[in-house]
């Protein structure tokens, strides 16, 4: 009966929660007015827009303002990002500790030998526990900041590439979105929402790519054998042989050329001395690439042009 009274309870606070909730955001009678309260800067740049006459005046003064709100948005960033770096795991991890220091003092009082050494060494589980979920907070936290910095820096970009564009093709609202979308990529909500959009784009992807590369031909134990075979091939060439190959590989099925440079990028392939690199994203490419008996000759015929 007492977890049906709680029930109702949840579904009564639920509701007039959702009794309260706003709908539409404000808008207010007077927006210039409004306007002025909220960001007198940019009514005032939006004021000196529309009172200059030559088009290169009004480029000026938008560019001014984004010019100006970046260099904010910056330094802003650049504090908050040490913050995170430096600060959030010693602060993790020592209440953590401070934690387990606590209940191992109070497991040791008037206590036996053998209970002290088990006390000691739980204590010094839980810091292992403690130091090992720092670390991994540490990692989690670097990637993110990572992510962030690749979201601004595609902003940034793509703020500068409208930079000489007319105040008609580029208007201040617009210029001001894309500053909003600047600083939104500079904090953990946007650079969580980030990974999971490049997490989508690539699963969606790999989707595509699932989709043209099995087939029912491709899975006959006959196809099996023919990749099988093209494998133990390229395990047999020398490393020379190995390079030449994958530069036939790209020409001859171009939709497997980006795949492989960025497996196996141009300018890093002088370093693989011993072709070991070259053979791992060949035999790669044979899983992509070999769907019928037409792809495995193909590969035959490059292998036997070297």
């Amino acid at each position: 009966m007492s977890n049906c009274w709680l029930l109702a309870v949840i579904i009564l606070l639920g509701l007039g929660g959702c009794a309260g909730l706003r709908q539409f955001p404000d808008a207010p009678p007077n927006p210039a007015k409004a306007l002025e309260g909220i960001d007198a800067e940019y009514k005032k740049s939006l004021d000196e827009i529309y009172g200059a006459a030559d088009a290169s005046v009004k480029r000026n003064i938008r560019n001014k303002l984004i010019e100006t709100r970046m260099a904010v948005i910056d330094a802003n960033f650049k504090e908050f990002e040490a913050g995170l770096v430096k600060e959030n795991v010693r602060v993790d991890f020592g209440i953590a500790l401070i934690g387990l220091g606590v209940g191992a003092a109070g497991s040791l009082v008037a206590q036996t030998a053998s209970q002290v050494l088990s006390a000691v060494s739980g204590g010094l589980a839980g810091a292992q526990a403690a130091y090992g979920k720092a670390v991994l907070y540490d990692k989690a936290m670097s990637a993110l900041v990572a992510q962030m910095q690749a979201s601004r820096k595609a902003i940034a970009v793509q703020i500068f590439q409208r930079w000489n564009m007319g105040i008609e093709k580029y208007p201040l609202w617009m210029a001001q979105t894309d500053l909003d979308a600047y600083y939104f990529a500079g904090s953990l909500p946007g650079a969580i929402l980030s990974t999971a959009a490049d997490a989508k784009t690539k699963d969606a992807q790999a989707d595509v790519l699932l989709q043209k590369t099995i087939t029912t031909q491709s899975v006959t134990d006959e196809m099996f054998n023919k990749r099988a075979v093209l494998g133990t091939t390229i395990d047999g060439l020398d490393a020379d042989k190995a390079k030449k190959l994958v530069a036939k590989i790209e020409d001859e099925f171009p939709a497997v050329k980006s795949f492989i440079e960025r497996q196996y990028p141009s300018d890093s392939r002088g370093a693989d001395t011993d072709g070991s690199k070259a053979k791992t994203v060949l035999k790669r490419a044979v899983l992509l690439t070999v769907r019928g008996s037409e792809d495995a000759e193909t590969w035959q015929s490059a292998m036997g042009g070297l």
